[in-house]
């Protein structure tokens, strides 16, 4: 009687013999019950689940020896960073101090063509102008105090939250740089929302001062940025080290010397001739305008169509070249006599300093 051949070993023996031997399982096996080719389905089926049971398998294994490697790359991360903090810092504090020392020119608005003023009147510093019965008081130029009052404010709500008194001094410096920019006719230059670093590369180029001496500008915006949004562990001194720094700055840029000038009469009227007979559209805006030294003071007028203008506010020196008056009379309203007001010139269109 013939003996039945082992069926379990001679069907791992064909599987594990590779494709030639698996071919026969093409074939139907009665002792199988199923054909070759549902067999090596079932095979394959269970090869692709065993991947995963391998991973997991694995990450169960090694758990420690995984969250020990993340650690060390994440501490080695935060010493990366704290590294660049450090640098910044003295970099910024170094900064500060060569800026302070370095002698910022003075800075002469760009006279706009055309714009030809026929009379300008120098007046003895230290007047008091009126129009229409208002005393001339300037809205935005600082004095000594103004500015200690403006530290004073940055300190106080640093002695709270030192991070809330850096937000609150770089408010302080992007507003000085960009009154400084507006003054010096390049307000044209400014983007809605310029940054800090962008507000120092336009003021670099106003002051003519040598290139790279304003990077520091840069350098506080980089650490603010670190110590507000960065995930480096940042101490209440070392933000503090940052404001000090930071005031350094705002007292030089309000030490830069300006000329300012001052709305003395928002609108009066203008004529094509002398006897005011034919008067010309717009009005006329009549400023007073100091030198950046202060000793010097004139009186000046120019046509406008803007009716934004009250006596006593500071405007900005911007322009508008696209109405163009040619010569013109207005009647003094202190003289109450006609002059000269220009023999050509650009319309006026300051904006108040106090919006910039």
């Amino acid at each position: 009687m013939p003996r039945r051949r082992p069926y379990g070993r001679s069907l791992w023996n064909q599987i594990k013999g590779g494709p030639s031997a698996r071919t026969s399982l093409q074939s139907s096996d009665p002792m199988l019950g199923v054909t070759g080719s549902g067999i090596e389905d079932i095979l394959n089926g269970l090869a692709a689940l065993m991947w995963p049971v391998v991973v997991i398998t694995a990450i169960i294994i090694f758990t420690p020896e995984i969250r020990g490697f993340l650690r060390r790359i994440r501490m080695a991360k935060m010493f990366g960073g704290r590294v660049v903090f450090d640098k910044d810092l003295d970099k910024l504090q170094s900064g500060a101090t060569a800026f302070e020392a370095t002698p910022i020119p003075t800075v002469i608005p760009v006279e706009p063509e055309p714009v030809v003023v026929a009379a300008e009147a120098s007046i003895v510093a230290g007047f008091t102008a009126t129009a229409v019965g208002t005393a001339y008081s300037p809205t935005v130029t600082v004095s000594g105090d103004q500015l200690e009052s403006e530290i004073e404010v940055v300190l106080g709500v640093a002695a709270m939250s030192p991070k809330a008194g850096l937000i609150q001094l770089s408010s302080d410096l992007e507003r000085t740089t960009r009154r400084i920019i507006a003054i010096t006719g390049h307000i044209g230059e400014m983007r809605s929302g310029a940054s800090l670093r962008e507000l120092a590369e336009i003021l670099e180029r106003v002051t003519t001062l040598p290139r790279g001496s304003l990077d520091v500008f840069g350098t506080l915006a980089q650490v603010r940025n670190e110590i507000v949004h960065g995930s480096t562990a940042v101490t209440d001194d070392e933000i503090m080290r940052a404001i000090d720094s930071g005031i350094v700055l705002l007292r030089s840029l309000k030490a830069v010397p300006l000329e300012i000038n001052v709305v003395e009469h928002p609108g009066v009227a203008i004529y094509a001739d002398s006897s005011g007979n034919d008067e010309l559209p717009g009005k006329g805006v009549i400023l007073i305008t100091t030198s950046p030294g202060g000793a010097v003071t004139s009186r000046r007028i120019f046509p406008t169509l803007r009716g934004h203008f009250v006596a006593g506010m500071q405007v900005a020196w911007e322009w508008d070249s696209t109405n163009v008056w040619g010569e013109a009379w207005y009647l003094d309203p202190d003289t109450h006599e006609f002059s000269v007001a220009w023999t050509s010139s650009m319309k006026f269109v300051g904006r108040d300093l106090a919006d910039v």
